[in-house]
């Protein structure tokens, strides 16, 4: 990860991906990364995409449902955060983990309460 240097492959599940105004590519570990490169470094941040758990492919970040607070790790944050393509499957997570079904802009609102004492 570009912003704590976690391994991208062991945190492969949580990982977001992005570009900058001139293109330029990043990969995060997790939404707590992205908050931190997006909010704090001030990046403005394009595409972003998330891993979706089930099929490990790539989505847009703004239309996944995302499972916050599931018993599952959390990756950087004290809450766990997993995307789904699909809202069924969110919820059928979140059956099986615990966890809330929320939008892409409630995780990321909900994201950066981490970073609150830095205001």
């Amino acid at each position: 990860c570009i912003i704590c240097g976690m391994d991208l492959k062991t945190f492969y599940k949580t990982s977001h991906t992005a570009e900058t105004k001139n293109k330029t590519k990043k990969q995060y570990c997790s939404l707590h990364c992205v908050v931190h490169d997006n909010e704090i470094n001030k990046t403005d941040l394009l595409n972003l995409k998330v891993v979706d758990t089930n099929t490990l492919k790539l989505i847009p970040a703004n239309s996944a449902f995302y499972v916050v607070g599931s018993s599952k790790p959390a990756t950087m944050s004290s809450t766990s955060k997993y995307a789904f393509s699909k809202k069924a499957d969110a919820k059928k997570f979140s059956k099986q983990f615990g966890g809330k079904v929320k939008t892409f802009y409630n995780t990321y609102t909900i994201a950066m309460k981490d970073f609150s004492h830095t205001n």
